[in-house]
């Protein structure tokens, strides 16, 4: 590859756009010349702009101390917090970290542009009009204290230049400015009256550019992760590009593609990184210095539960993840530490997790104590050693340049020391701690050397490649969306070309870095997505003009089995609808009449949830959940109905007397399952379920008067029965006699329900007919009792009788052909007894019946996988 370039020469320095840049020009340079037999390359010096001008002002030896990025956004944020509710009282709701980062972003932006913010006095805006009260108190606080930001250390920095007070070298060379802001400029022209100063422009003598179409975002990511493998397998020597506009947001997917696509993760390099604190070893720091509260979030208990990082995790791995499942199924969201402490110590089963926890708990600091940095430095310190953080096992190599950088943060953390000013409470200390962590991005070590190289837009700017490939190429992207800073007038903003303050600024800046990726490379592809969730999506204007091809045309379409072989993946597919038989004289039937629910639901579910006893966790709950809700009213029926025992009493009892068993019998309920879930069910709240539970039932009652005279002759009735040989146990919330000596079957439901769920070959809810194929011929009728928010209501069928309320009987019914009692029961009898079949036989196939339906609630996706398929046309065409 040929390009244009300033012949290199040494006592030079390169002044580049970024870090990356300056990386990757010393490494040409140390291709082209060591190669040519240069003993001296250490004579040049390659160094990010921000970097070099921060030297040169060090160098000066100023009595003004550089401030610190943190240091400044922790002196914007205590400056704004301040004064806040004096300007603006409802702006006392919003974020002051994020509005002290915009706040510092209008500072720097106006550095950049080398505008005054003194112009901004008395303007109209309130916005403004606060930014300018917020700059007046940064820039006195900042020559009091003998404080300097970065944007007027770099205009001191060309004072000194132009003063010759910097000892210069003969020749410098810029690279990566495809856009330099006035303070730029003047600081280029300044050294260019100095020193010879030239412009590095890497030029592609021949460049073909092509554009194409892809169905989706994570289709185009396979295409160019494929594009780029076949690329490198026919020229391992060359460089590719593959440049993503939105790397930081997609960047999990673009891991898990290009890892899955190339045989070696030193192959490729991907650029950026994480925000610090995302990182599992940094996340389990943060979630044990946040214990230091009286009450507990359950989430980040869970989390220390399944985490590496703590003592004794290898050791009590399985205790500890059934202590989570017990913790769990108790639903609380929150707990207390004398609670969390006595259910750990009940369980016996984790005796380092109980002495860790016991020895953090004793070293427990009050949030009204307020001490310096450096002192909370070292209550970290001490709380993580106590928890045994970062755990028994060696780090591996990943983890060990974290726990440098944790090292390196904290000692950030104690220079926040010099801008605070006075000691802090704990929760104030842990606040700036996570600021940090989160404004913190941290790449994991990679190979910038990498033969391909997955970069941001902005990354790539002054870079050459043999091949490069630039994606997410829409008309959304290119140009990008405004978002002007709200504490600069927006005139000003247009009138100053801006970033992101108007359309044609950013047209003609998307047009300048399209231009310079056409030079880039001698074979360069545009891509974009030609649909986004439920959107369709144009091409940019930008490449408009750029030839189209197919995704056939490209190389992307190389054998599948020679892509499998060189990815090690294996592609057999297996189809087994059987497990083993049921042995009962070995097995034991668990779930009852579930068992053919499910078997009805998709076979795989009965198999996985009975026979393999698998089922998702139980989840946190911030209110009474819905099983919940529907016990309360299950047990309150079944104590009023056994007071009562008929219809006949019901409608002699007093009103008074009835409201009053009502409110005794709603706080016998609550009160039982309050002790299971004390912090979420605390008194306030039952009080009002007590009220809502109380009119349901009230009325309800009201429905059961209408009723003809019927005696209660079982409530929540537990039977153990055999049928097609499997042995059943399940219990029947009610069964009542009518006047005639005939029973029938009451079933209470809260959610949604239909006799509908009793027909077919596979019915929905077979729970009832079970019970009833067994009590035949004495049963002839079976109800729902639908009480809810909305309905309450009998919903059902029966032999002959009309006296339920909105009953009908089985000749009426209008869900089966069915119109007799006893075909009825033949035909479900046949329907129960070829699912107890299947399920005896071990007959487990993925199959829902109703797909999607059946589907959408079912833990056991991750299990079954039902969605399994191929992501894109590609690789499905492969």
């Amino acid at each position: 590859m040929q390009y244009s370039q300033k012949t290199l020469h040494k006592k030079e320095i390169w002044v580049t756009a970024n870090r990356r840049l300056a990386t990757y020009l010393r490494a040409q340079y140390d291709k082209t010349n060591i190669a040519s037999g240069d003993t001296a390359p250490d004579a040049l010096v390659y160094i990010p702009l921000e970097q070099w001008v921060i030297e040169q002002y060090q160098a000066l030896k100023e009595p003004h101390v550089l401030l610190m990025p943190a240091q400044e956004l922790v002196l914007w944020e205590k400056l704004i917090e301040h004064s806040l509710t004096t300007l603006h009282p409802e702006w006392a709701l919003l974020s002051t970290r994020g509005l002290a980062e915009t706040v510092k972003d209008a500072w720097h932006l106006l550095k950049r542009w080398q505008i005054s913010y003194t112009d901004f006095r008395n303007h109209e805006s309130p916005e403004i009009n606060a930014f300018y009260r917020w700059a007046t108190l940064f820039e006195q606080t900042c020559l009091k204290e003998k404080w300097i930001d970065r944007g007027t250390c770099t205009d001191r920095a060309i004072a000194a230049i132009a003063n010759q007070q910097i000892k210069l070298p003969c020749s410098i060379i810029t690279a990566g400015f495809e856009e330099s802001p006035p303070q730029i400029q003047r600081l280029f022209k300044v050294l260019s009256q100095a020193c010879e100063v030239h412009i590095h422009a890497p030029v592609v003598s021949e460049c073909i550019s092509q554009k194409m179409s892809v169905e989706s975002e994570e289709a185009e990511l396979i295409a160019m992760a494929k594009w780029a493998y076949e690329q490198h397998l026919e020229n391992p020597q060359k460089s590719i590009g593959c440049i993503v506009p939105d790397l930081t947001s997609q960047r999990h997917l673009i891991e898990r593609i290009f890892n899955q696509t190339f045989s070696s993760r030193t192959i490729f390099n991907l650029s950026g990184g994480f925000s610090f604190h995302h990182f599992p070893l940094i996340r389990t720091a943060f979630d044990i210095l946040n214990l230091s509260h009286k009450t507990l979030d359950m989430e980040r208990i869970t989390r220390l539960l399944a985490s590496p990082f703590l003592g004794g995790a290898e050791q009590e791995m399985m205790t500890r993840a059934s202590l989570d499942i017990s913790f769990k199924d108790m639903r609380e969201p929150h707990m207390d530490w004398p609670l969390l402490l006595a259910f750990s110590e009940k369980k016996e089963s984790c005796p380092i997790w109980v002495s860790r926890m016991q020895e953090y708990f004793n070293r427990f600091q009050s949030n009204s104590v307020t001490q310096t940095l450096s002192s909370w430095r070292n209550y970290f310190d001490e709380q993580l050693q106590a928890m045994g953080w970062p755990g028994e096992r060696a780090l591996n190599s990943a983890e060990h340049p974290q726990m440098q950088r944790w090292q390196s943060l904290l000692t950030e953390f104690c220079q926040l020391e010099a801008v605070l000013q006075k000691p802090i409470s704990l929760s104030l200390a842990l606040y700036h701690l996570l600021g940090l962590a989160k404004n913190t991005v941290f790449q994991p070590e990679t190979s910038e050397e990498a033969p391909v190289q997955i970069l941001g837009a902005l990354e790539a700017i002054g870079l050459s490649f043999d091949y490069l490939w630039v994606s997410g190429m829409t008309d959304r992207n290119w140009p990008a969306a405004l978002s002007p800073n709200p504490f600069i007038p927006l005139h000003l903003q247009r009138l100053q070309h801006m970033p992101k303050a108007s359309h044609e600024r950013e047209l003609n800046y998307s047009r300048a870095l399209v231009q310079r990726f056409s030079q880039s490379a001698s074979e360069v592809i545009f891509s974009y997505a030609a649909q986004k969730e439920d959107q369709r999506q144009s091409p940019s204007r930008l490449i408009l003009d750029v030839p189209e091809i197919m995704p056939d045309n490209i190389k992307i379409s190389r054998s599948h089995n020679e892509f499998v072989a060189n990815n090690q993946i294996s592609d057999i597919k297996r189809s087994d609808d059987y497990g083993p038989e049921f042995q009962v004289s070995q097995e034991t039937l668990h779930g009852g009449a579930s068992v053919l629910k499910y078997q009805a639901a998709c076979p795989f579910k009965a198999f996985a949830h009975i026979r393999l006893r698998a089922s998702s966790m139980s989840t946190m709950a911030f209110n009474m959940t819905d099983q919940e809700r529907g016990m309360c009213l299950h047990r309150m029926l079944e104590k009023i109905w056994r007071l009562l025992k008929n219809h006949q009493t019901l409608v002699q009892y007093a009103q008074n007397k009835l409201d009053a068993l009502l409110r005794t019998t709603a706080d016998e309920v609550l009160n039982a399952i309050s002790k299971k879930r004390p912090f979420t069910l605390r008194p306030q709240f039952l009080v009002l379920e007590k009220q809502r539970l109380i009119a349901q039932i009230k009325s309800w009652l009201e429905i059961e008067k209408t009723r003809a005279p019927f005696q209660v002759i079982a409530l929540e009735e537990k039977q153990a029965v055999s049928f097609s040989g499997l042995p059943f146990q399940f219990r029947i919330d009610r069964e009542d006699e009518l006047s005639d000596g005939t029973r029938i079957l009451i079933d209470y439901k809260t959610g949604n329900c239909s006799p509908k769920d009793w027909f077919g070959a596979r019915p929905d809810d077979p729970q009832m007919l079970l019970y009833g194929l067994t009590k035949q011929p004495t049963i002839t009728g079976l109800l729902f009792a639908k009480i809810s928010a909305k309905q309450r209501q009998f919903e059902g069928i029966t032999a002959k009788h009309e006296e339920i309320p909105k009953v009908q009987s089985i000749a009426k019914q209008k869900y089966d052909p069915v119109n007799t009692w006893d075909s009825f029961y033949t035909q479900q009898s046949l329907a129960l007894h070829h699912l107890t079949e299947q399920f005896s036989a071990g007959f487990a196939k993925v199959d829902p019946k109703y797909k999607q339906q059946t589907c959408r609630y079912c833990d056991l996706k991750p299990l079954c996988r039902i969605n399994q398929k191929y992501t894109s046309d590609y690789t499905a065409r492969d």
